[in-house]
């Protein structure tokens, strides 16, 4: 076998995978326009989960504590207030911070939520830990390390899940997106990215095999500058040069790059 004919043989091999991509990228496409389709999840927002239960818990704390202390003599409504407003403080600047993060992409950005924040998580831990050491009667390095760790727990959920499962604030994404449409749409363009670079590799060696063949390497170059017209490739060129001009003609990525480009918009 030639150099030539091993060259073409082995460019019908990578056109069958290009076909296979180009269906994987649109089926891609399809499950995102149908996820994107189905309504989201509304403006529930996944940190009041820990927020709420937090609060409720830090909240209790406080007013087992004063009861406690005071003999009963403070109200149990004035009891439950420093606890409640510790743990709002907690969750209200860790929300910030992550917000930031989310919405800015940058570090810099963040340098004054996060040191609040981290003086709120410092603040509940000593609160925590002291009712735990003094009300509770633990053994005081227990007590330490379990209000560390649950104040941190408690930040980092909420913080992972304004971070992950809040609703979007990039470019292209909308608010209440659900998180399968923004998935899917992930995987969508990582179909279609990955389609269009292998159409390139294929389209570059093409452009090898067809160096003595200036009527089809022309044909070529229109389609690499981002043209695919269904009548781009003429009869006349040789037929295994043709075969391999429809097939990228076919397999273009451009129609691809448009579909999701569409269903960006529409889903806006």
């Amino acid at each position: 076998m030639t150099t030539a004919s091993h060259s073409r043989w082995r460019l019908m091999q990578e056109l069958e995978r290009l076909a296979r991509g180009h269906d994987r990228a649109g089926a891609a496409l399809a499950r995102y326009a149908a996820a994107s389709r189905r309504p989201g999840p509304g403006r529930f927002r996944w940190w009041t989960v820990p927020g709420v239960l937090t609060t409720a818990f830090v909240g209790w704390t406080s007013a087992d504590a004063l009861q406690t202390i005071t003999d009963g003599a403070v109200p149990p409504v004035v009891a439950w207030l420093p606890g409640l407003a510790m743990a709002v403080a907690l969750i209200g600047m860790t929300v910030v911070a992550a917000a930031v993060v989310r919405d800015s992409g940058r570090s810099r950005a963040v340098v004054w939520p996060f040191a609040l924040s981290g003086v709120c998580v410092a603040g509940a831990a000593v609160w925590v830990t002291l009712w735990l050491d003094s009300i509770v009667q633990v053994a005081r390095p227990v007590a330490f390390a379990a209000g560390v760790l649950f104040v941190v727990a408690v930040a980092a959920a909420a913080f992972g899940a304004v971070l992950y499962g809040g609703p979007p604030r990039t470019p292209g994404a909308r608010a209440g997106r659900s998180p399968r449409a923004r998935m899917s749409r992930r995987l969508a363009e990582k179909a279609v990215r990955s389609h269009e670079r292998t159409w390139r590799v294929i389209a570059h060696q093409t452009g090898v095999l067809l160096t003595d063949t200036p009527q089809a390497r022309a044909v070529l170059l229109r389609m690499i500058d981002g043209g695919s017209p269904r009548d781009a490739v003429p009869d006349d060129l040789d037929p295994v040069h043709a075969l391999i001009l429809a097939g990228l003609r076919d397999h273009h990525p451009r129609e691809l790059s448009g579909a999701l480009t569409r269903i960006d918009r529409d889903d806006a």
